[in-house]
């Protein structure tokens, strides 16, 4: 596993898209729970819709289990978690899940500077989730935590 995601960069730095499409091939068939978080973590740093698409079904069809893992939040880029979260295969996926998904993914940030590029894209990630169908209660805990605390005032009033 770990060789053919070594591979798989190696083929995407060389731009050997035959060899890219062969190791995708080969990770579809071996993504776990376990393993999931460092492919999405390749799948992101490579910016490759493919393997994108492999690990959003995966994502998916576990998502109560994964919606909270650290490694899948630390690693994903917006645009792609916001594709995540806005798949239809997410349509019967509780949308209190998916808040708190956007939650742990703010939190995720490593670096001040990341923590504010995320900051700016909080906005349009939540307005992929139907707060309507967000109980009041769950609702009202998000606001207070301190990921919502720690966004930057212009932010909070925008966004809520």
């Amino acid at each position: 596993m770990d060789n053919a995601a070594r591979l798989l960069l190696l083929a995407t730095n060389l731009g050997c898209t035959r060899l890219v499409l062969s190791c995708i091939e080969f990770l579809e068939t071996r993504i776990t729970m376990d393993n999931v978080g460092g492919i999405w973590c390749i799948a992101n740093a490579t910016r490759n819709d493919d393997l994108i698409n492999v690990c959003v079904d995966f994502i998916s069809e576990h998502f109560d289990s994964l919606s909270q893992c650290i490694e899948l939040h630390s690693s994903a880029e917006p645009e792609y978690l916001a594709a995540l979260l806005a798949d239809c295969r997410l349509d019967t996926v509780n949308e209190e899940l998916k808040l708190g998904c956007i939650c742990s993914w703010l939190k995720a940030a490593l670096t001040v500077e990341e923590r504010a590029r995320r900051a700016g894209c909080f906005e349009h990630l939540l307005s992929i989730v139907d707060l309507t169908k967000v109980p009041s209660e769950y609702f009202v805990d998000f606001c207070l935590s301190g990921t919502v605390a720690a966004l930057p005032i212009e932010i909070k009033y925008v966004s809520l």
